[in-house]
């Protein structure tokens, strides 16, 4: 029974780990993403 409970919290954990690091991921994509179009318009208008 304990060894059923902890690979249960273990695949709990390591999902909520994965889930946590894509959102960070992407966080951090779609910031670089938005700096380069940033970067384009401002190299456009000059």
């Amino acid at each position: 029974m304990t060894e059923i409970l902890k690979s249960d919290t273990f695949n709990y954990k390591s999902t909520y780990l994965h889930i946590l690091y894509v959102n960070t991921y992407r966080q951090e994509e779609s910031i670089y993403i938005n700096e380069k179009i940033r970067l384009n318009n401002a190299g456009r208008e000059k």
